[in-house]
């Protein structure tokens, strides 16, 4: 071939087949984590948190909310996990009954408390 002829030959065009293909979208969703609890703030205001964020993660099963739960206890509140069986299916429920038999009597207490300082200062008002 003469370099004319090869010249010729690059010149011509060359046809791509381009074809669509749709993009793929991947779409991570981050796990939202629980406060941690310590039994330092109201037990039932954090449950009523744990719930909604495991209603957010779509945590449905009870050992799924369990493991999560365990792992959102902090200082004393670890201690609630000593007497709890970890695989029984009430697991769950078990670490709940757990948290508020230890710190529902702490809750009611400080209620108690809260409510008497306002009675004391209305009282101490109409005096």
């Amino acid at each position: 071939m003469s370099s004319s002829q090869q010249s010729a030959a690059n010149l011509k065009p060359h046809t791509t087949s381009m074809t669509s293909q749709p993009a793929t979208v991947v779409v991570f969703k981050q796990t939202q984590l629980p406060k941690p609890f310590n039994g330092s703030t109201n037990w039932r205001s954090f449950r009523d948190h744990f719930h909604r964020v495991a209603r957010v993660n779509k945590w449905d099963t009870d050992h799924e909310k369990f493991q999560q739960l365990s792992l959102a206890l902090d200082g004393s509140a670890v201690d609630c996990l000593i007497d709890v069986k970890k695989n029984l299916p009430s697991a769950y429920t078990d670490l709940w009954q757990a948290i508020a038999k230890r710190f529902g009597m702490y809750d009611e207490s400080r209620e108690m408390m809260r409510n008497l300082t306002i009675i004391d200062s209305w009282t101490a008002k109409m005096w």
